[in-house]
């Protein structure tokens, strides 16, 4: 005997819903602060478009662009070097050299000054022994760097020159004064030499030399 296949059931069918569709808004705007980013966008839009245009610029023109950052580099360090005798970032920073740069007989005083400054009492000797007795009696060099020289720990802050005197007799007095601190990291100076050279004109040699004072400072 053969049974009837069994009947399926119809599908169902899911009602079509006619109301609109809710959406969710996580967060609307303020007016305010969509103002204040128009402004934003409006102040930042042109200097970045300009450092946009300039990167394009360099990698376009290498050699050119890398010309012209080391003329502006050349430029700024000679300017600062005529202007304070020193070049950037404290670089052959010598307030020795510079402030005797446009004195007569500069060298022997630089010379000597140095001699002071790195405790060499050896060429203090030496240069010391070819001065023309009489002129002046010059400091004794073993006590002249102990009391004023860098290896004890000391520094030279600033060396100006106080003024040159010329004479009749062809020679030129000239004072250079010298500051010190009580170490590298101080900013203030502590004490004041002035030295009295004695030079003659159209000549680097020393003819005399003397401390013509030290003192130390108010506090």
């Amino acid at each position: 005997m053969i049974s009837p296949s069994p009947t399926q059931p119809p599908p169902q069918i899911t009602p079509i819903s006619t109301e609109p569709e809710t959406k969710i808004v996580l967060s609307t705007p303020e007016k305010g602060k969509t103002r204040r980013g128009g402004v934003v966008k409006a102040i930042l839009r042109p200097p970045l478009k300009l450092i946009y245009y300039l990167i394009r610029f360099i990698r376009g023109h290498k050699l050119l662009s890398l010309g012209a950052l080391l003329l502006l580099l050349l430029s700024t360090s000679l300017t600062t070097y005529l202007a304070t005798g020193t070049l950037p970032l404290g670089i052959a920073s010598d307030p020795v050299s510079y402030s005797l740069r446009n004195v007569d007989g500069g060298a022997a005083i630089k010379k000597w000054l140095y001699a002071v400054r790195d405790g060499d009492t050896k060429t203090l000797q030496e240069m010391q022994s070819t001065m023309p007795t009489g002129i002046s009696q010059p400091p004794d060099p073993t006590q002249l760097t102990t009391q004023f020289s860098q290896t004890s720990g000391r520094a030279w802050k600033s060396v100006h020159v106080v003024g040159a005197y010329t004479q009749d007799d062809t020679t030129e007095d000239t004072f250079v004064e010298v500051e010190l601190a009580s170490d590298a990291t101080s900013s203030t100076a502590s004490a004041s030499i002035v030295f009295h050279f004695v030079t003659i004109q159209g000549q680097d040699q020393l003819f005399g030399v003397d401390l013509s004072s030290a003192r130390k400072a108010i506090q």
